[in-house]
């Protein structure tokens, strides 16, 4: 009877044992496409240049100014 609890148990650690490496083998495939994602982006963003400041458009003055009724009394 101890001896099949003990067995037990050394099956169970060799089951989570291998679980483990499971997740660091799928955890190390994540970082290396994450890595690869970051290279894209980092290339992409290194490739952009910001609009010249001229270039840009104030929101604020195209939007429609609309009166407020909500605080009318």
């Amino acid at each position: 009877m101890a001896l099949d609890c003990v067995n037990a148990s050394i099956s169970h650690s060799q089951q989570m044992r291998q679980d483990v490496e499971d997740l660091i083998l799928r955890q190390d495939a994540q970082d290396k496409a994450l890595l690869a994602r970051k290279s894209v982006i980092e290339k992409f963003l290194y490739n952009t240049h910001p609009p010249a400041a001229s270039d840009v458009i104030d929101p604020l003055t195209t939007i429609e100014n609309v009166d407020d009724v909500e605080h009318q009394d």
